[in-house]
């Protein structure tokens, strides 16, 4: 398996990464192509809304496309950043996703992105909901996506990260043929002991499937020793998934993910892709 090499400087792609998106608000949308869309759907599952915020490709592309879901609403920069890399030529047409919570209502991340409860800073457990929001992305969210739009249902994306990169995480565990790429930075795997041992089991259905794996060089020891054990779990010599990843020399927890972006949709969205395997 590929292993997460170091990252070199990548000067020209972060060079690149901005030009893109200084040039993201002169490429306006031409008239009858696709706009954007948002919407408050309900989960039968969690029992709340979501606030959904679609974005198409740009430029327009030959249909199906794939589809980047973005948990925490990919900080609202994540869409942006992957309209300016489209339209720079640097990954594939693809539309994005962004999950989020409606305005006015509380930010529920916690309970939605841990599987299992966690005990907080002060001792009150934490989490539990991981589940149930698993199954409003896998079994609501998505079939009402591929029916609104061009998307290829073999060529899902989930992307997180820190315990959004951990809920990827223990969807690959869960459900490793569920996306086409699992994308997670700084994966907080202190958080669910439980994660890695099912990411050992389900390490032989990758089927090639991309497990992109990032941290910052500069993060927590112990957020540092999860992700190598991570990476160690998808890149032994039973994994059948393609391990990628970089590590970030002197970035923190949060000021990586711009470069986090550069360097994974890329990988995912190559602009000549290969074709999918299938389910």
């Amino acid at each position: 398996m590929a292993h997460p090499t170091p990252s070199n400087g990548r000067g020209a792609s972060r060079r690149a990464w901005m030009a893109g998106m200084l040039a993201a608000g002169v490429f306006p949308r031409a008239a009858g192509a696709e706009q954007p869309a948002r919407f408050t759907l309900r989960s039968s599952h969690v029992g709340r809304d979501f606030d959904i915020a679609v974005t198409p490709p740009l430029p327009p592309a030959a249909a199906p496309l794939p589809c980047v879901y973005l948990l925490d609403a990919g900080y609202h920069v994540a869409p942006q950043t992957a309209v300016a890399m489209q339209a720079a030529g640097q990954i594939a047409p693809a539309y994005t996703v962004a999950i989020g919570y409606p305005p006015g209502a509380p930010n529920l991340r916690e309970r939605d992105l841990l599987h299992r409860p966690h005990p907080d800073s002060s001792g009150a457990l934490i989490g539990g909901g991981g589940a149930a929001f698993e199954a409003f992305i896998v079994d609501e969210l998505r079939p009402l996506i591929e029916s609104r739009h061009a998307v290829d249902p073999a060529c899902a994306i989930l992307l997180g990260h820190s315990l959004a990169g951990l809920f990827t995480t223990n969807v690959l565990a869960d459900r490793p043929q569920a996306f086409r790429a699992f994308l997670m930075a700084s994966p907080s795997l202190w958080a669910d002991p439980t994660t890695l041992a099912r990411v050992r089991a389900a390490a032989p259905r990758g089927d090639g499937r991309l497990a992109f794996v990032t941290v910052g060089g500069a993060e927590t020891p112990r957020m540092r020793a999860g992700v190598d054990a991570l990476r160690g779990a998808l890149g032994g010599p039973r994994s059948t998934f393609a391990l990628g990843g970089e590590t970030f020399p002197g970035q923190t927890h949060m000021s990586y993910y711009p470069a986090f972006l550069a360097a994974a949709l890329p990988a995912a969205l190559p602009p000549s892709r290969p074709g999918p395997p299938s389910g």
